[in-house]
């Protein structure tokens, strides 16, 4: 009939591929078909969207993502996201938030690789065009690289994210980078206290009480990386034992 609200539709898809643009970066994703006997289908009804456990590859990573939007009174959505892959995959950084992807890309994230294992986003909203999104992961990082100035190399870490946005407004971020060993100035430095942080005013990576130890004594970095359109830094890196 002609009212909307008494139709009732059960739609399922099978994807095989979809690519989309998220604040400016490009994602594709290939879907796997059947494999390990996961549901990978997209199954749309009057109650909302229901992503059941999609596995497949985005760019060179593979990712999965598991989760509902219920539409019976306003959207709340949530989703389970898992990737890994190439530290450096621009695939990745789209589907992060786009103040966590140009930090990524100004600290020039490459080699090695990430992993999130447990990336959950969740939005709410009376409508879809009001709609207030989050995002929490932890990635592991294997041996990536990343530029502060000077090239910090064979980094084993973590990045923790917690962001929230609203109207595509960013209204809370946590963006920390803990650094567990690297090599820097040709010295292997592990033991490392301290962290890299965002600060989204600043629009700053700042180094928060960073040292640690190598051959020939403690290394402790200071100073900031801007994450905008200047990329200006004031970096110094005191060596024990070196004048």
């Amino acid at each position: 009939s002609g009212n909307r609200e008494n139709i009732i539709y059960d739609i399922e898809i099978i994807p095989s591929i979809l690519s989309t643009t998220f604040n400016n970066r490009r994602a594709v994703a290939v879907f796997d078909q059947n494999k390990d006997g996961k549901s990978n289908t997209i199954h749309f009804d009057n109650s909302g969207i229901q992503f059941q456990q999609l596995v497949g590859k985005l760019g060179d990573g593979v990712f999965s993502l598991d989760g509902s939007i219920d539409t019976t009174s306003g959207v709340d959505g949530e989703f389970d996201l898992t990737w890994n892959g190439p530290s450096g995959d621009k695939n990745l950084f789209a589907v992060l938030p786009s103040v966590v992807g140009d930090t990524l890309e100004a600290i020039d994230l490459r080699a090695g690789r990430s992993d999130l294992p447990d990336g959950k986003v969740l939005f709410e909203g009376e409508d879809w065009s009001g709609l207030g999104v989050s995002f929490t992961g932890s990635i592991s990082l294997s041996d990536v690289s990343i530029s502060i100035g000077i090239p910090l190399t064979k980094i084993m870490g973590m990045t923790i994210v917690d962001g929230r946005y609203n109207k595509e407004h960013l209204s809370e971020l946590k963006f920390v980078l803990k650094i567990d060993s690297m090599s820097a100035l040709g010295r292997h430095v592990s033991d490392i206290d301290g962290r890299l942080r965002l600060d989204s005013d600043l629009q700053r990576i700042v180094f928060e009480k960073m040292r640690g130890e190598s051959t020939t004594g403690s290394v402790s970095v200071d100073g900031w990386l801007a994450v905008d359109e200047t990329k200006q830094y004031e970096i110094e890196i005191l060596i024990a034992g070196v004048d």
